[in-house]
């Protein structure tokens, strides 16, 4: 008896008759066993290549598939959606067509997230899939992380010499 499925690409797949049921087990021991996520996994024991699954994805949910390409996207682009917010969410704004922009996700599945971005992202949004590795290689470029400013604050109310405790000391006398 196959256990409950809670992975939405593997439900997916399995729904579109791309994976039976032992090759959905195998990829959750998989999973489970290394890591990393099922749209990983199923293309190297070659069951589904990615860019059919990430055609099943964009089919469910009724948008395209797009390739991302950095030296496609300018930067009133990439403005359009926070640092913080496309590194928490993992997702990419691709395209901006008037009031409207695409954005990429790593997860395109999770509802969450989609709502989430609604409430942050100050324009309306269309969701597209792409390649979750060309996803996360762009938002290396585009939002890298950075220097977190408590800490450089930190070492300017230092001193030049770097000598906090001696600062403290002359501003007690």
């Amino acid at each position: 008896m196959a256990e409950i499925v809670s992975d939405p690409i593997l439900s997916l797949l399995r729904e579109r008759g791309l994976l039976d049921e032992m090759q959905v087990d195998e990829v959750v021991q998989e999973c489970t066993r290394s890591g990393k996520p099922a749209i990983e996994v199923i293309p190297n024991y070659g069951y589904v290549d990615l860019d059919s699954i990430l055609q099943v994805m964009a089919d469910h949910l009724g948008t395209m598939v797009v390739s991302v390409d950095p030296a496609q996207i300018g930067p009133e682009v990439v403005a359009t959606v926070p640092s913080e917010t496309a590194r928490m969410y993992q997702c990419l704004p691709v395209a901006l067509y008037g009031d409207t922009v695409q954005i990429a996700l790593v997860d395109p599945l999770n509802p969450g997230v989609i709502d989430e971005l609604g409430f942050t992202v100050k324009f309306q949004i269309q969701i597209v899939v792409a390649s979750p590795a060309e996803i996360l290689a762009a938002l290396e470029k585009f939002y890298p992380v950075q220097v977190q400013t408590g800490y450089t604050e930190l070492l300017k109310t230092m001193g030049e010499d770097g000598n906090l405790a001696a600062e403290i000391e002359e501003a007690k006398a």
